[in-house]
């Protein structure tokens, strides 16, 4: 186990990158993002526990867990943003 601060759009990013990078396979789902109620707390929490199950999934998926892309995730430090900018651009 470990753990990391990421922003949510550090997760839009890094499926955006997966699903780039890896078209035609799948790609776990994360939530939608959403505007009201956003910062209560009940809100926060369940928000955290969907991504870390996302990132359980990923982590099974042989092709997605050896992507460099999700070990850059997960082992880089800072925004997601700037990490990836290393990476072949997005269309």
């Amino acid at each position: 186990d470990f753990e990391s601060v990421r922003r949510y759009s550090d997760f839009i990013l890094l499926r955006k990158r997966l699903r780039t990078h890896l078209p035609g396979l799948y790609v776990p789902l994360i939530p939608p993002k959403q505007v009201a109620g956003r910062f209560e707390e009940d809100f926060i929490q369940e928000r955290m526990e969907i991504l870390q199950d996302f990132l359980k999934q990923c982590s099974v998926i042989n092709y997605i867990a050896d992507s460099e892309e999700f070990q850059a995730f997960l082992h880089n430090s800072g925004e997601f943003a700037n990490v990836a900018k290393k990476f072949t651009p997005l269309n």
